[in-house]
């Protein structure tokens, strides 16, 4: 019986991660058929017991290390991550310096082919100049007959000065030539000093490159070796402070288990108190029992003279009375028996109330007191 609701009990089911689940759904339902169980609406609450509730605590303690685990792991990802991309563009400006000394390897080799095409050319035109003056001599050879034919002494004097120009041109062309490979050697010069020039830059590349490698490596160790501290440091805080949970929670043990035992000693000292209690309520109700059976048995010895006296008078009246007076007798006689069986009854009733209130078979109601820890 419960005072707030009629009826009220506390069930624990053998599964206990459904009883929450369970209560939900029964809280606020109606129940029975009406004919052969009541209907009735029942609330149903789930109370957490200390068990479960620290089986939540180490279930929330583990969701937030699994937080802390994955957490670590998408920081290692991002790095991996960075890290990869990382050597993606050291790759790429990699290939791309590659690309472009391959470029200018192409370029050279384009220019070296368009040199050698360029002086091919100008061979195969030296070479054509040459048979078109050779066709010239030949025809010029051809017509010099013929007008050596004609003219003989003119021809001499054509011929030497024929002879005198084509020395000269011959010699014109030889310093042309002398000319043009003395700036061919100029150009191959500073061809190859732009050569070396870009050779000497791609080498300060490399270099620069190479340091700046260096440089962004010797950082990266700094930055890990950093992070590797700042994890020592973040674990050595993690320690630290599971210590001093788990003194914290020795104390809160050593504090319930002195809760425990000034409870037991509570227990023990109310119980003592209600056994006290009863004692002395059985005591005063043994003594108020003797009062009232001492004086019950009085008024029974009152009661009795009494009967005996009117039967003394009855008897006398009946024998020198006449029928209407024995009838009277009769009718007094057997008030007196009815008072007293009457008395007998209550005599055993107060003997047997008295017996059971001091065998302790009647229930006694004691009061238990409630104190508060100080």
């Amino acid at each position: 019986p419960d005072a707030l609701h009629g009826r009220a009990c506390e069930l624990t089911l053998k599964e206990a991660e459904k009883m929450e689940h369970v209560a939900r759904q029964l809280d606020g339902t109606t129940v029975g058929d009406g004919d052969f169980i009541e209907e009735c609406l029942i609330s149903c609450t789930y109370r957490v017991g200390a068990l479960e509730r620290k089986q939540r605590e180490e279930l929330a303690r583990a969701q937030a290390e699994e937080e802390l685990r994955r957490r670590e792991e998408r920081a290692a990802r991002l790095l991996a991550e960075a890290e990869r991309r990382r050597q993606e563009e050291e790759e790429r400006k990699q290939r791309e310096v590659e690309a472009a000394a391959e470029a200018k390897r192409q370029e050279m080799a384009a220019f070296q082919a368009n040199l050698q095409k360029k002086m091919a050319d100008a061979k195969a035109a030296a070479e054509r100049k040459e048979e078109e003056r050779k066709q010239k001599v030949e025809r010029r050879r051809q017509w010099e007959e013929e007008r050596m034919r004609r003219e003989e002494e003119r021809q001499r004097k054509v011929a030497q000065m024929i002879e005198e120009r084509q020395q000269k041109e011959r010699v014109k062309r030889e310093e042309e030539a002398i000319k043009r490979a003395e700036r061919m050697r100029q150009w191959e010069n500073a061809r190859m000093q732009r050569e070396e020039e870009m050779q000497r830059h791609l080498e300060e590349r490399q270099r620069k490159s190479e340091e700046r490698a260096r440089l962004i490596a010797e950082q990266r160790e700094q930055e890990r070796q950093r992070r590797e501290e700042e994890r020592k440091r973040k674990e050595e805080k993690m320690r630290k402070w599971e210590e001093d949970r788990m003194r914290r929670e020795e104390l809160r043990q050593q504090r319930e288990e002195k809760r425990r035992k000034w409870e037991e000693f509570r227990m023990g000292r109310e119980e003592m108190l209600m056994r006290q209690c009863d004692e002395i309520e059985r005591r005063k109700r043994k003594a108020e029992a003797q009062e009232q059976s001492a004086s019950r048995r009085v008024r029974g010895r009152r009661s009795a003279e009494q009967a005996r006296h009117a039967v003394e008078d009855a008897d006398r009246q009946s024998s020198g009375g006449s029928e209407g007076e024995e009838e009277e007798g009769d009718e007094f006689e057997a008030f007196a028996e009815r008072q007293a069986r009457q008395f007998s009854k209550r005599r055993r009733a107060n003997g047997v109330g008295l017996d059971g209130a001091a065998d302790g078979t009647e229930p006694v109601a004691a009061a238990r007191t409630v104190e508060r820890r100080p």
